[in-house]
């Protein structure tokens, strides 16, 4: 719908006017729907088509969006800042699987030879 649409594009920092085809009778269905589709605050962007003055207010509207930008979204495009001091440790997690055995390693060297046994 019209004021779905008319929500999505305020997400994204659009703002929308909307022209009344007639008088400014603000009550009713469609000067609800007008206001609810238009941004905030709707005196500022619900126009009128019967206003004398539509062209000029459209302009001056434009003209102010215009020089003082339009919203752009936030992001920080900044140099990194000095890294901090480590934080307190964590406690220690769950000991893991039992894994597969390793290989069988090589023969260690031979010892020294024992006393001699009982005779």
């Amino acid at each position: 719908s019209a004021v779905e649409a008319a929500e999505e594009a305020k997400l994204h920092n659009i703002r929308v006017f909307t022209i009344r085809l007639s008088g400014p009778h603000r009550q009713g269905s469609m000067g609800s729907m007008l206001r609810s589709i238009a941004s905030a605050p709707p005196q500022q962007y619900v126009l009128s088509l019967t206003d004398t003055k539509l062209d000029e207010r459209l302009f001056s509207e434009l003209s102010t969006i215009v020089t003082t930008g339009c919203p752009q979204p936030k992001t920080c495009i900044c140099e990194k800042g000095e890294t901090g001091h480590p934080g307190v440790l964590g406690k220690p997690g769950e000991p893991g699987s039992v894994g597969v055995p390793g290989s069988k390693g090589s023969s260690g060297e031979h010892g020294l030879n024992g006393r001699p046994g009982p005779e």
